[in-house]
């Protein structure tokens, strides 16, 4: 099977394969629309052709947190919060927000990233951290997702839909099955996403708004990129740069049970017991409780 490496490849192919003047959105395998991925064009149908990214990519500026190791020392504030879930969005907005019909082509109520602290995607001037907190996402396929619940939406989003509709709808969203699989198999097909390509899209929507509606701030979404993070519409997914973990010991001292007082007492009651501790011994020459910690 054949393989794309740039875009001057595809274009050379497809003149070769009589294609001649056709749009550079043609799939050089299968004949079928591509898709841009953000790093250059991708079948969706045939998952064998991918234009890699280009050197005329804008340089990319990341947010407005900090770098390096101040970075690391914000992304372990963080931690302490419960926020231990690193992502990263690339995209053309320097200060991104998570709302509808956002995005270069406007089809999402939300925005992709990728795991980590450099996004895997995207061919935007800007990269913005998010963090999240473990159980707040939910992974691949229906794991996370209850059954009951994401029924009950997608019966109140799509109440005219017959059951075995209903079912490959699910199949498609919650559980997040490839349409390109069975495409003559299209439930939305009625609803203004009778292309394949508008409907796979749509289904990843549908997965961010069940997910969202389950009180998820993202979803894991299997796509050509892997594992992408798509944060829905209504997600309290924090950035990097939020004033959050600016001062992490004042935020956890004014959490729900915990007085001002009450948490300063403790640190200097933890302060106090490690001073006395080390006028006895040095850390790690001793097997006491404190020293095995």
């Amino acid at each position: 099977m054949q393989t794309i490496s740039t875009m001057a490849d595809l274009m050379q192919s497809q003149t070769s394969m009589g294609i001649i003047g056709a749009d550079v959105h043609t799939c050089p395998n299968c004949s079928r629309p591509m898709s841009w991925d953000g790093g250059g064009y991708y079948c969706r149908k045939c998952h064998a052709v991918v234009v890699e990214r280009t050197k005329d990519r804008p340089e990319v500026s990341p947010d407005q947190s900090p770098k390096g190791g101040a970075k690391s020392q914000r992304i372990k504030k963080a931690e302490r919060l419960g926020y231990n879930n690193i992502v990263t969005h690339n995209g053309y907005e320097k200060d991104v927000t998570v709302r509808k019909r956002s995005g270069a082509f406007e089809k999402f109520d939300g925005i992709f990233a990728s795991y980590g602290e450099e996004s895997k995607y995207g061919n935007g001037a800007h990269e913005t951290t998010f963090v999240l907190k473990e159980e707040a996402v939910a992974e691949l396929g229906d794991t996370d997702l209850d059954y009951s619940k994401s029924m009950s939406f997608l019966k109140k989003e799509y109440p005219n839909l017959l059951p075995d509709q209903l079912a490959r709808l699910y199949d498609l969203t919650a559980d997040d099955e490839n349409i390109w699989d069975e495409e003559d198999n299209n439930p939305l097909a009625e609803y203004g996403f009778s292309d394949i390509a508008e409907a796979s899209w749509e289904y990843q929507n549908i997965r961010g708004k069940i997910a969202a509606d389950q009180g998820f701030d993202a979803v894991e979404v299997d796509d050509e990129f892997g594992t992408s993070v798509f944060i829905p519409f209504g997600s309290n997914a924090k950035k990097l740069s939020s004033s959050i973990f600016d001062n992490v010991d004042k935020h956890i001292s004014s959490l729900p049970g915990v007085s001002d007082s009450e948490a300063k007492r403790q640190r200097r009651g933890k302060e106090k017991a490690i001073q006395a501790h080390n006028k006895l011994h040095p850390y790690g020459v001793c097997s006491c409780e404190m020293c095995a910690r």
